[in-house]
């Protein structure tokens, strides 16, 4: 059996060396100048404000709509936007306008039309023209546009628009919500197929967004037999906001349509749980704000806390090594550093009990021992236990308590692991425990989520660290273990880099993902999808 500090906070001197560190450039919106792209149904709602946004951070922007009086008026508000007019429910005259358009870098298939029926109502012509615009129009254009991109060479990145009606059920909605769950399958296909033409595929699952459809909606419903719909289904949205506002559902699609999201390929991000006002240049919300990152010492809980010290944010790291600790309060001149071992309960709490309330808590901490089923020990598991799940609830009650006591809006991110979402052989315990942590993930986040702190968790496949270095490093049956891995992940880039899980971490802790809340986003390049 051998053992390694996942997250790089243990002391063990024998595995662990210095970590690589790289600048993490999270002000990632200057990257899409001179860029292009494609946004469908963008003469309103969603896709406009997409359309605009992309405008305003240097992107030319094929514009495509239906209604020429929509794409006129966008026109003229932002002078980067070429209008494209045609009906996406037409096969042929779709791929034609599509076709004059030349490579661009972004696809955004947002388009789509929403019919009220329930299931014994739905109608032959309602199914059918939901699918025409809803699935089959994603198929038409997305095919024209992967395989310019693939001809010009480009590295591209595709986001359809779904909604949470395709991962859950809902009444009167009965064919939207079917074509939904289609299109969420699609993305997963077409990511498994475009990600080794470095071709990026995902989705964004918005619950209620306040848009005309959305209005019309509650219109509609109102003055039916589905009177109740809406409140139903805020009913089981456990936070206490419950729509999304336009410039969240746009902040996530560019988070995800950009560089600093390469790993994040196959997923459906839900949207689902929280509102709060938003600045897409959210590095500035973190200043004055306070965060606690346990397993601080090394690797990714190190970078999140330079970062976070870096945009302003007062850091507390926590790790079980006072000599890493040192040298990063010399880094990082200001932030607290609280050296404890996460495994002892009664130290944890007391350490964390000394702690003023924070707004961000990230579950970084943890360990790993490369160990098959049949070998594994009481030992292992007892280990891995007490630090990779037990501390992260010890330390979670305790801030949690302190965030609602002083009235903050908080988020807590928990670095589980893509072992947790697949099983692997070689990693019996730590992949079963990150399983579970993923599932007390989302409990907390159903908990806490009415009481303004939102819960998350990321899920990274191989991350380049010391302690991933030395399990290749292993034995020949690791090594094997690694191979069939990566073999797997259909987009070309197979390895997570620190400040790819960073940015991610960041990015979920901020203003700028409110709606996000309970998910466990997979940076694997695909590996889940399959």
């Amino acid at each position: 059996m051998r053992r390694f500090c996942t997250h790089l906070n243990n002391s063990c001197k024998e595995t662990c060396g210095k970590p690589e560190q790289k600048a993490l450039a999270m002000s990632y919106e200057s990257k899409f100048k001179g860029k292009s792209a494609i946004v469908t149904g963008a003469g309103r709602g969603i896709g406009r404000e997409i359309a605009a946004k992309l405008g305003a951070l240097g992107v030319t922007v094929y514009a495509v709509a239906r209604s020429p009086g929509t794409l006129s008026t966008l026109e003229t508000e932002c002078p980067n936007v070429k209008a494209v007019a045609v009906d996406l429910g037409n096969w042929e005259s779709t791929r034609a306008a599509i076709e004059k358009i030349p490579a661009v870098d972004y696809l955004v298939n947002n388009a789509g039309i929403s019919i009220t029926a329930n299931f014994l109502d739905t109608k032959q012509q309602d199914i059918d023209a939901i699918y025409e615009v809803n699935l089959k129009a994603v198929i038409n254009v997305s095919q024209v546009v992967a395989k310019k991109m693939i001809a010009a060479g480009k590295s591209g990145s595709i986001v359809n628009v779904s909604s949470v009606g395709g991962l859950r059920a809902f009444p009167s909605v009965c064919a939207y919500s079917t074509l939904k769950a289609a299109l969420d399958h699609l993305t997963k296909c077409m990511a498994i197929e475009l990600g080794p033409q470095k071709i990026r595929v995902n989705a964004i699952n918005p619950g209620p967004v306040m848009t005309d459809m959305f209005k019309a909606f509650q219109a509609e419903t109102s003055s039916s037999t589905d009177d109740g719909v809406v409140a139903a289904v805020n009913a089981r949205i456990p936070s206490v906001q419950k729509v999304n506002q336009l410039e969240e559902v746009v902040a996530t699609v560019v988070f995800v349509l950009s560089d600093a999201a390469p790993m994040i390929v196959g997923s459906s991000i839900t949207l689902d749980g929280d509102q709060k006002s938003i600045a897409m240049a959210y590095e500035s919300n973190f200043k004055g704000k306070s965060a606690i990152v346990t397993g601080a010492g090394r690797g990714i809980g190190r970078a999140i806390v330079s970062k976070l010290h870096a945009i302003g944010a007062n850091v507390f790291a926590v790790a079980r090594n006072p000599a890493n600790l040192s040298s990063l309060e010399t880094e990082c001149p200001g932030i607290r550093t609280i050296a404890v071992d996460l495994g002892n309960w009664k130290a944890t709490r007391e350490a964390m009990e000394g702690l003023p309330a924070v707004d961000y808590l990230v579950n970084n901490a943890g360990i790993l021992s490369a160990a098959n089923f049949l070998d594994v020990t009481q030992q292992d598991f007892d280990s891995i236990y007490e630090v990779n799940l037990k501390a992260v609830v010890n330390v979670s009650q305790v801030v949690a308590k302190k965030m609602i006591a002083a009235g903050k809006s908080g988020s807590i991110v928990n670095v589980s692991s893509v072992c947790g979402l697949k099983g692997f052989p070689s990693v019996c315990a730590y992949s079963t425990l990150k399983a579970s942590l993923d599932q007390l993930t989302r409990i907390m986040a159903i908990e806490l989520a009415p009481l303004k702190i939102r819960v998350n968790g990321v899920n990274p496949g191989a991350v380049m660290t010391d302690m991933f270095k030395e399990f290749q490093q292993g034995t020949s049956t690791d090594e094997v273990v690694v191979a069939a891995g990566i073999a797997r992940i259909p987009s070309p880039q197979k390895i997570n880099k620190v400040e790819e899980v960073t940015a991610t971490v960041l990015f979920l802790l901020s203003d700028a993902a409110p709606m996000i809340v309970g998910s466990s986003i997979a940076l694997d390049g695909g590996f889940c999808v399959g």
